[in-house]
């Protein structure tokens, strides 16, 4: 594939738990295209067909950004993370969301969050993989240019997890990586080639992670909420289709703020009036949508 050209401007933005800056940098231009971030999925799989990928490569964010700054940026150091954010530990005494750091010859090269244990061994790490993927893979299932992992760190102020809390969190992972996958490429090529909203709607129904999103309740519909209040252009209609799967009355104001959009937005009208029905009371649902829509 074509190499990768992000331009970046330097940022002062991001502070750690200490209230210091931690340098990053934004992406200006240059993010990879849909070939790009094909290429980039299809490399991890056949170099490392133990892994998963999970997330699409992007220019935005790197394996430090993901693991120490919440996907905030691109950061080339992790100096100030490791002064002010963590504690070191053991091998021995690992847990789920304890963050790893990977050097190669002294020099920090990789980052990444532990999803799974066994006893108090990491079994699987979460990571990104420079302008790559998102991976789900083992502690030494890595780019050789990686080496080892040098630093075990825990989040100060967090000496012990539960199973309940580690449960929330991959919960929590999860539902995230749910409501990302709702407006993933291969969703929105269904928006794209879709002849009518009869047949986008049938399209979307058949994709399981609606229905997993349906499932998982009332956490679902916060992250959802949270998307919608970010969505632009034709993002927004398989959120709108995701809203009404979910059939919650708390995303009714949320859904008719994207008023506006539809005009740019090819059946997008036509499926946000289907997502408010869906949310309504089965009585008079037409006559209260219209009555929604008509405050914005």
């Amino acid at each position: 594939m074509p190499d990768p050209n992000p331009q970046y401007s330097a940022n002062t933005d991001f502070r750690t738990s200490k209230g210091n800056v931690a340098p990053d940098l934004h992406l200006v231009s240059g993010e990879l295209t849909p070939a790009q971030i094909d290429d980039a999925a299809s490399w991890i799989n056949a170099q490392f067909p133990a892994a998963s990928v999970v997330r699409d490569a992007t220019c935005t964010y790197n394996c430090h950004g993901y693991a120490h700054a919440a996907r905030h940026a691109w950061f080339n150091s992790v100096d100030q993370f490791l002064a002010d954010d963590y504690e070191q530990y053991t091998p021995a005494t690992l847990q789920v969301d304890d963050r790893v750091v990977y050097t190669n010859g002294g020099v920090v090269q990789h980052s990444g969050i532990i999803t799974q244990t066994v006893g108090s061994t990491a079994q699987q790490i979460r990571s990104k993989w420079g302008m790559m993927s998102e991976v789900l893979h083992s502690a030494t299932d890595v780019p050789s240019s990686y080496g080892a992992i040098t630093y075990y760190l825990r989040p100060r102020g967090r000496l012990s997890v539960t199973e309940t809390e580690q449960s929330d969190r991959r919960r929590a992972e999860r539902i995230d990586d749910l409501v990302f996958q709702v407006t993933s490429r291969e969703v929105m090529t269904l928006v794209r080639l879709a002849s009518t909203p009869e047949a986008l709607i049938a399209s979307l129904r058949a994709i399981p992670v609606f229905t997993e999103l349906q499932l998982a309740g009332n956490d679902a519909v916060r992250a959802l909420r949270t998307a919608l209040a970010r969505a632009e252009g034709s993002s927004v209609i398989p959120l709108f289709f995701a809203a009404g799967v979910m059939r919650n009355p708390e995303v009714l104001e949320d859904l008719a703020r994207h008023r506006a959009l539809l005009t740019q937005v090819s059946m997008g009208s036509e499926v946000l009036e289907w997502a408010i029905i869906q949310c309504l009371p089965y009585q008079d649902r037409r006559r209260l949508a219209a009555d929604i829509l008509s405050r914005f």
